[in-house]
Order: structure tokens, then sequence, then C-alpha cells
């Protein structure tokens, strides 16, 4: 008695999506100084929202509630058995509501306050704008890569029903508060008073006004994180700048492509999401539809499957189906590429794959995984078949080692045969040093699978990427002169008549396909005698057509990212950044040109800031506040469209595999039946 105690004391509790819960409440947090966020799992969302809401302070004094706003978004699918053929429902969705309290006044900087609501919530909110986490902030949760000289975060809401939200009564500036070690000790501020400015008055993606903090001047450190504080409303998300960072989401994303290998056992020893290999063989049969699912090959369900005559190890899985198609090629390519530019900063062992141990560094391993598939459909007469499918998508949930459907192939393709014979000279090339004799075998592959092409007919644009590497490769005048008739049947400008400005669409690889990759000239530009004009035409055009990607991020939308106008966020056109790249990664490749070095410096800095931004957007710096990806980040995606995922999860492990991607929100569901 008349003794008084004052300590610090730590306690989180258990929320945030999926976590089961022992009542309705799933999250509390202040998104403006008066509009408190409150969300709910389950339930009717009209009666939530329509009931009576209370917040009383810790004098018990209320804090009046002028209006509720209502967000109620679907967050998981759950209504499905592990197993082929196990009943599940897609109409049955599991919803979070997000409900929106508008106070009278604004909280405070803390105070401890008394929430209740309809259905019986009633709880205790400590709240602190020193911890209490607040969505209103969207940052790369993982963390900002050290090199570039552009990083920041955004600050937009949206309110459901309410709308927009109104940054009118933010501070006009934040501060930026180390994660302290000791989670009793209290965050000390490392910079005070950094300025928000406005980014836009209304973007669209966002639905709103986006303000903005450049985190540019922040110091890197590779053994702590920060939180970005608004007064009166709370932290950000945890994030750093370091290189670990960027290590970490290298790695978890390429992990990513060796968890979705075609025929690839996932060891216990290599990864807690184990199981064994899958789909080792695949029936030879010839079909040249790529729309064609094999009907007429089995009309009577109730038959036994039949069994596989041609092995198949390499390549990769789809997304929730388990075939290969011809747009897989562009993994290898992609994983080529970032090898070639800085083949320093990748070696054996970094990736923790089966390979990790042979010598050759990892990321060319995995590409090699890529190429392999392809190597087995191959034929003696180089032709290099489209690659395979089922008579159906799967049926229910379940891993790719359980996947009891037959799978054939489709015929050689002379475009996939060049576009092939690309990807194996420039592996042949790039793994020389490593394995001689692997480089000699991939580069007779090579000009079998070219030979093949140009004797059926291939499209220009596809041998032109076959001639590009192959000269590049043996510098034989033969693929050189292929090369510029190629260029030259393209029309005037070469590629730069019909150059795809991002990654290929499906329809782009198929029979009648025109549209070029910059990838297809590269081996060309670094060869030994290219034609002068044709590379001045590169160092005119790429360089052009990068800096469109640059004006893109700094200016079609508020959270900077590459999608240029016009181009919908459905079907990964928004969440996979590096569709965008092509250009300006082409544009790294090919060097200065007639740039002095002090302009290439500064120029390689802005596409390198370019790159940067484009991770920053898709590791939670957008308007959902999201990280695209599972597995990173402290906001990610809890249930793709990923059958061996979607098994996990609802297996002992309990999670998706880490790595995997998602073509992100929607507009609608397009009436697609698997939606």
């Amino acid at each position: 008695v008349g003794e008084q105690r004052v300590g610090v004391v730590h306690a989180k509790t258990e929320g945030g999506p999926r976590v089961e819960l022992d009542n309705a409440i799933r999250e509390v947090h202040m998104v403006s100084p008066s509009i408190m966020q409150v969300v709910l799992s389950g339930g009717d969302g009209e009666v939530w929202q329509d009931g009576n809401w209370s917040v009383r302070r810790s004098d018990d004094s209320e804090i009046d509630v002028l209006g509720v706003y209502r967000h109620s978004i679907p967050v998981g699918a759950p209504e499905y058995e592990v197993g082929y053929a196990l009943p599940y429902s897609d109409e049955i969705i599991d919803v979070d509501h997000r409900i929106y309290l508008i106070l009278r006044e604004n909280v405070g900087e803390k105070d401890i306050l008394q929430i209740a609501g309809p259905g019986g919530v009633n709880m205790l909110l400590p709240f602190s704008d020193r911890y209490l986490e607040t969505p209103v902030v969207q940052l790369n949760q993982v963390g900002y890569n050290p090199r570039s000289t552009k990083r920041y975060a955004y600050i937009s809401g949206w309110l459901g029903d309410g709308g927009a939200l109104n940054l009118d009564d933010f501070s006009n500036s934040v501060d930026i508060l180390l994660e302290p070690s000791d989670m009793l000790h209290q965050k000390e501020a490392i910079t005070e008073d950094l300025p928000v400015t406005l980014r836009s008055i209304l973007d669209d993606d966002a639905g709103s006004e986006v303000k903005q903090v450049d985190l540019s001047d922040l110091p890197t450190s590779e053994d702590s994180r920060f939180r970005i504080r608004i007064p009166g409303v709370g932290v950000s998300l945890a994030t750093e700048i370091s290189e670990r960072s960027a290590l970490r989401a290298f790695y978890v994303v390429a992990r990513g492509l060796f968890f979705n290998r075609w025929g690839g056992e996932l060891r216990s020893d290599l990864t807690s999401w184990s199981r064994p290999a899958d789909h080792s063989q695949v029936i030879t049969a010839e079909m040249y539809d790529p729309d064609d699912y094999l009907d007429k090959y089995f009309d009577d369900p109730g038959e036994p499957f039949p069994v596989g005559d041609t092995p198949l190890a390499g390549g990769y899985h789809d997304a929730g189906d388990f075939d290969q198609r011809p747009s897989h090629t562009v993994i290898a390519q992609l994983l080529l590429r970032a090898f070639e530019l800085h083949p320093e900063l990748f070696n054996d062992g970094q990736l923790n794959i089966p390979e990790s141990g042979n010598g050759i560094p990892d990321i060319l391993d995995e590409a090699l995984w890529g190429i392999a598939g392809w190597e087995a459909l191959q034929e003696p007469d180089g032709g290099v078949r489209y690659g395979v499918q089922s008579f159906r998508h799967p049926w229910g949930y379940y891993l790719a080692s359980d996947d009891p459907l037959p799978y054939w192939t489709f015929s050689r393709c002379p475009q996939v045969s060049a576009r092939v014979a690309g990807l194996f000279a420039q592996a042949s090339r790039l793994i020389d040093p490593y394995d001689a004799a692997r480089s000699l075998e991939l580069q007779q592959k090579a000009i079998d699978a070219y030979n093949y092409a140009k004797a059926n007919g291939a499209n220009p644009n596809f041998l032109m990427y076959g001639a590009s590497e192959l000269y590049r490769l043996t510098s034989e005048e033969e693929y050189k002169i292929d090369f510029e008739d190629a260029w030259g049947a393209m029309g005037t400008y070469g590629v730069f008549n019909n150059l795809a400005l991002s990654h290929l669409f499906l329809r782009d690889y198929d029979l009648d396909g025109r549209r070029a990759m910059p990838d297809y000239v590269l081996g060309y530009h670094d060869s030994e005698l290219p034609d002068q004009d044709i590379i001045e035409m590169m160092h005119s055009w790429l360089p052009m057509y990068a800096g469109n990607v640059l004006e893109n991020i700094e200016n079609e939308h508020a959270h900077r990212n590459p999608r240029p106008s016009g181009y919908a966020m459905t079907w990964g056109q928004g969440t996979t950044t590096a569709r965008y790249l092509d250009t300006i990664v082409a544009s790294l490749q090919i060097g200065a040109g007639t740039l002095s070095e002090l302009e290439w410096k500064d120029l390689k800095q802005e596409y390198f800031n370019a790159i940067s931004l484009s991770a920053d957007y898709a590791l939670g710096g957008n308007p959902n506040g999201l990280v695209y990806f599972t597995g990173l980040g402290s906001r990610n995606v809890k249930e793709p469209l990923h059958l061996d995922s979607l098994a996990f999860v609802k297996m002992d492990i309990g999670r998706p595999m880490p790595g995997i991607p998602v073509y992100g929100p929607v507009d609608d569901i397009g009436g697609a039946y698997y939606s």
C-alpha cells in the first residue's frame, strides 16, 4: 500500500491469417488517428457491421463511434480432402471481416482501450503507436537491397464500403524505430521527423490517395531491423536494409523452383516438404493441338490408366496441374541470363539442392534441370516435342507424387525446337568451365534441334534465338548468316519490328507466334564478328525501351512497379513484376555502347534501382501490403493454387511450400470452371 511499481512487459498474442482463434477477433489496428480496424473471423458481415460498438479509454470515458464500415474478404477455401477424386467444394470459403470504427476523436499516442461489439466481442487493447502494427504502411517486408539508391514505403488505405482512407489528419513526418533484440527494451528512434510526401492524389490500383516515405538515406545494417512509426496510428511491419535480405529473397524463390521440379525427389534431408519423385514416365504420342486434352485417347474413364513408356525427369510442373508447355522454357532462359550477367555472385551449395557439391553453381544446376526436360523430349532427328499433357486437369488435391493420371507427349515442334536450341547452346557455353563433356553433349543437341527447326519451317524469331546462341558458341559462319537472314525476315528493323516488351504470352509460343524476346539477340551481340549495323540498332533500341520501363516504374503507379499503362493486375501481370524487365536485363548485358564510363555507371544504377523497386513491390510494397510469394515476409500467401502446397497445408506440416508465386488480385473470377 502506498508503493507504485513501474516496469516494461512484452507480450504478443497469436493472431494473423489462418491462426486458429478462441474467439472471433483476429486482429486490431489503428488505420488513422481516429479510425480503428477490428478484424473478425467468420460470422455474418452485416451483423458485425450493424451491431453496437463502443470504445472506452482507461479513465472510463467513452469515445463515440460515429460510423462503421466493412471490408469482407475471402481468406481460404478449406473444404477439400487430400487424395485423388476425394470430395471437395470450391463454393465454401472462409471470410474475414475488416470492421472500421470511425471515432469522434483521435486516440492519441498511447492508452488502454476497452472495445465491445456484437456477438460478445469484448477485449482490452493496450495501444501504443510505437508498438501496435498498422496496415496503412506498405513496404518490402523481407528487406531492401542496400545497393539500390531508391527505396520507399507507402501510406494508403481502403475502408471497404467506406471507400478510400483520408490521409488529411496524418502527420507530415514519421520516425524510424530500431527493432530491439531484447523485446523488453523500448524501441529507440534512429531517425526522427522523416518527411511524408504526396505520391498520388488518387491511384487506380490503391483506389485512394497514396503518400510515400523516402528510405534511401537510411543506413545498411546486417543485424538489425526497423519499423516506421506514424504518430497516433502505429508502426509498420518490420523490415531492414541488408545484403542478407536480398539473399533470403533469392534463396526462397529459387527453392520454389526446386519444389516444382518434374520427376524430382524432394528428399527429407533437403526440405521439410518431402515427398517421392513424381511422374517418372510419360506415354509417347503424336498430337499437335496444345489445347487437346487427349480425350480421343482415353474414352472410358473406368478403364485402368495406361503406363508410360518414355522416362522424363526434368522441367517443371505448372501451378494447379502437372503439364509441361513451351512457355516453361522461359524458366531456364531466365536462370541462364541471371548467371551470365553476374557469374561471380553464384556458387555451388548456395541453394541446398540435390546437385549442391558437384562443383557447378547451383543456379546453373537448376537451369540444367529445366533444360533436362526438353532433352528428354528431343528425338534422334533433333526435333523437340511441344511438351506433355494429360486427358484432364488433376481431380482433387494431392501431392504430385500421388498423381495417378497418365501423361502423353505432344508431337515435335519446329518452334519449340528452335527455342530449345538457343537454351542448349547457351547452357553449353556456360557449363563448359565446370563440365566439358556435358558442354559438348549440349552443343550437339543444340545443333540437332536447330537443324530440325530450320528444316521444318520454324519462324524467324525462334530461329534467331538458336542461331544467335550457336554463333556465339561455335563462331561458325553458317549461324551468323542464319541470324542475319532471320533478322531481315522480321522487317527493316529486325527484331525491333515485333519485340516482346514483356515475357511472351502463351499464344506467342504457338505455331504462329511472331514476337521475339530480347534474349534472342544477346548471343549474337557478344559474338566474334557481328554486323555493326545490327549492333548499333541494338544499342539504340534496347536502351530506349528500357527507358520506357524506367518511366513506367516512376509514373504509372503510386506503388512503384513496371506494369505498363493499360495492363490489368490479373493473371500474374501485376505480381510477377520481372516479366516487364527484359529490356533492362538486355541493356545490362549489351553494356555501355557509346556512353562514357560515368554515364554508364549512372545508367546501370538506374537499371538496378528498377529491378530492386520491382522486387519491393512483390515483397509487400503494394496496395494490399501482401508478399506475393509463400514463405517470405510477415504477410504472405497462405493458400496458393498449387497442388503440393494445398496437400501439405492439410498434412502435418500445415503450411504451403515456400517460394511459390501467385497471380494475385482479380477483378472477377471470369467464369472459369476451376475458379
